[in-house]
């Protein structure tokens, strides 16, 4: 049978969880909802966060699809354990993927980059001091790293030098690990590791959210998949970002306007 899957995020970033399940999951539809004229949700308040993705969820839920993927750490971290009970369909985070990911991966020590919501919340290093107590865990909030990759600047000297002002003071041979708790950072891979030791590791937990959201849906038709767009704000500059991503969406963005998701 075939699938839809809503995919939510506050901006692009969620983008970077789409390509991964696009890969693993070919034969599915998707609706991807970025919230844009709200961009960033991580300097917001836990309220704000809370509201603004019940009304992404609700809206995905009435778009008819089957399951959501809220790809943003900071409603995943924040909203999720209060809307969890409001939605009929069901919900995956991107938090538990990123913990397990340090968890199984990281041998010394693990640096969390996030956004400031995130890292109040210190889902990150409560769950993974848990499950592993012996390891060094840091959390570093990077807010400017958002509107950079909104930006489409993640691999440029501007980059370069957000990243080395967010890691000084920061004692780097602790750490062989760098979880990237963004869906948005993954967009500034390559100038994190232009500014890390080569023995640190930069670790994006996409690939195993997407093989999650594989096992919850099982077999599906064997067909080709369509993906539709909706955002908030600026049709074009989402459809910049997403062609410079690899994911043309140029014709397939439609405008959301706020109030339908308000209400008003």
């Amino acid at each position: 049978m075939s699938r839809v899957i809503g995919v939510f995020d506050s901006g692009v970033g969620g983008l970077t969880v789409l390509s991964r399940l696009r890969a693993r999951l070919p034969e599915a539809d998707f609706v991807y909802l970025g919230d844009t004229a709200r961009v960033p949700y991580g300097t917001r308040s836990a309220e704000t966060i809370i509201e603004y993705s019940r009304q992404g969820i609700l809206h995905l839920q009435t778009s008819g699809v089957d399951l959501v993927v809220v790809a943003c750490n900071t409603a995943s971290a924040v909203a999720l354990p209060v809307l969890a009970g409001e939605v009929a369909v069901p919900i995956v985070g991107v938090v538990e993927d990123g913990v397990l990911e340090a968890v199984d991966t990281a041998r010394r020590g693990v640096l969390v980059l996030a956004t400031p919501a995130t890292i109040a919340s210190r889902v990150y290093k409560e769950w993974i001091g848990k499950r592993r107590p012996e390891l060094v865990i840091e959390e570093v909030a990077c807010p400017l790293f958002v509107p950079l990759a909104e930006e489409g600047w993640g691999d440029t000297e501007v980059a370069d030098l957000v990243v080395r002002r967010y890691l000084e003071g920061i004692e780097l041979r602790y750490f062989d690990l760098v979880l990237l708790g963004c869906t948005h950072f993954p967009l500034l891979e390559p100038a994190l590791r232009r500014c890390l030791p080569t023995d640190v590791a930069v670790e994006d937990p996409g690939p195993r959210l997407a093989e999650r959201v594989a096992r919850m849906l099982g077999p599906m038709l064997a067909r080709r998949g369509v993906v539709r767009f909706e955002v908030t704000d600026s049709v074009e500059s989402f459809a910049r970002v997403a062609g410079w991503m690899g994911m043309p969406a140029e014709g397939h963005v439609a405008h959301l306007p706020l109030s339908v998701l308000t209400g008003d």
